[in-house]
């Protein structure tokens, strides 16, 4: 097994004392700390996602109840949760490599509580208060919520790199998949009825306390020293900080694939997530009530990806995990993109769904094997963002070339009918696959280390961190 190299400050470090690391004997939440987090995580998702069907009811219902723009009154609620991760999110990083990372999680919780539970103050004086108004406070609150998100996630995933071994993190992401799609489904469940029984206060109340039960998860977690400390280097102004941030992505092998695959795989995915309730009518033929169930197939189909591909990343390789994910997805996608009935497209929405969740539960361990410790929280700061950026340019396209230059689209080929909305889908199938067989061509030879790696001494100079 290679030993292990990493580029700190331009210098690059070689770390050859390992501990064997044997993933047969452990637990299935690894150790205590994960699982606190992990189960702090999972009703802070459930909170997350509880809210946002919540807010969407509230003004569909009441704040923009009857009213002609209510549509764009809702639609503006995910421009709002863009525009953060857009503006916010890069930057972000830079704060979250020179901070604490366990008090900054413990704060954004704190915030983020704190807010929910100013709005919960300004909807019960709702009466006295014009709609327009408690709307303002939902965006800003909402806004403001996603804002400290875009400090808390990369804290997270640096946390995640202290506290669980090399070897056992596509065991941790798997996990994680599978409470975030869990949570996915069970969140919008209970938030329909509940709204309607316990009113708006109520709703936003459940979620303010999932935030309160997370403080506690990780106000129990016992950091290791790299994570409560700081950095002790020199700090060389935010600027250039930021700069060399991007400049270890862009020096690495593995993260600068992975941040290509990402991009193209999601300039074809916001695609399918805006046009799928017009392919289910134009398509499949199928009722617009029974719409949900391809959201309920796909989030079973992800708790099946995030526990399929923890349990075989380190017989696969985790590269190829990632690439045979995005590529089968581009895959599974063509065909879906020419189904015309609903029965087979829920079979392929589950391995949709399934696929997708490998990719991202591939795509944690390998930027944290990538990444030196010092450069998580600017590295995810990077890429995730830049994810949203093509995500957001494939949902408006998707929706322009539907609504405008492919409206009235229909022509043969090869003896194939295609139309406007199926001729999109399986645009966004070949670049998925082409995303995924870049990614498996670049990160073939790609493993985890099968040990937990002890710190070294440098060696030698460089600027490259390999992959």
């Amino acid at each position: 097994m290679p030993p292990i190299r990493r580029a700190v400050h331009g210098t690059m470090i070689m770390d050859e004392s390992l501990v064997a690391l044997s993933t047969d004997k452990v637990p299935l939440l690894i150790n205590r700390n994960y699982a606190l987090l992990a189960v702090g995580q999972g009703i802070s998702f459930t909170g997350d996602a509880f809210f946002a069907t919540s807010a969407v009811l509230w003004i569909a219902t009441q704040l923009a109840g009857g009213e002609a723009w209510a549509p764009a009154a809702v639609g503006a609620m995910a421009i709002l949760q863009t525009l953060p991760q857009i503006f916010v999110g890069p930057f972000a990083g830079v704060f979250v490599d020179r901070w604490a990372k366990k008090p900054l999680m413990l704060a954004m919780d704190a915030a983020r509580a704190g807010l929910l539970f100013v709005l919960i103050a300004i909807a019960s004086a709702g009466v006295q208060l014009p709609k327009a108004a408690l709307l303002m406070a939902l965006y800003a609150t909402v806004f403001l919520i996603t804002c400290c998100s875009q400090f808390f996630g990369p804290a997270r995933l640096a946390l995640v790199g202290e506290i669980v071994p090399d070897a056992l993190r596509p065991r941790a992401s798997g996990t994680a998949q599978m409470i975030a799609a869990t949570a996915g489904v069970l969140g919008p469940l209970l938030a329909a009825p509940l709204f309607f029984l316990i009113g708006p206060g109520g709703a936003l109340g459940i979620d303010a306390a999932s935030f309160l039960i997370s403080f506690c998860a990780i106000f129990l977690i016992h950091a290791p020293s790299a994570a409560r400390r700081s950095s002790t280097g020199e700090r060389l102004g935010f600027v250039v900080e930021f700069f060399e941030g991007l400049h270890v992505v862009r020096a690495s092998r593995v993260l600068l694939t992975v941040l290509v695959t990402g991009v193209v795989f999601m300039l074809g995915g916001g695609a399918l997530n805006t046009l799928s309730i017009f392919f289910m009518q134009q398509n499949l033929h199928a009722s617009p009530a029974q719409f949900g169930l391809l959201g309920a197939v796909e989030g079973i189909g992800a708790l099946a990806g995030g526990f399929l591909a923890g349990a075989i990343a380190d017989r696969v390789g985790i590269g190829r995990l990632f690439g045979l994910s995005a590529l089968l997805f581009g895959v599974v996608t063509l065909a879906y993109s020419r189904l015309t009935s609903l029965a087979p497209a829920l079979a392929l929405t589950f391995l949709i769904g399934l696929l997708f969740a490998s990719a991202e539960v591939a795509e944690a361990p390998l930027i944290l094997r990538s990444t030196p410790k010092e450069y998580v929280g600017r590295v995810a700061a990077i890429m995730f963002p830049s994810y949203s950026v093509a995500s957001t340019i494939s949902t408006l396209a998707a929706g322009w070339l539907a609504s405008a230059l492919l409206l009235d689209f229909h022509a043969p080929l090869f003896g194939v009918a295609l139309g406007p909305v199926d001729t999109i889908f399986a645009c966004a199938g070949l670049l998925a696959a082409s995303a995924g067989m870049f990614a498996l061509i670049r990160l073939r030879d790609v493993r985890l280390q099968p040990a937990t790696p002890t710190p070294a001494e440098p060696l030698v100079a460089g600027s490259e961190v390999s992959g």
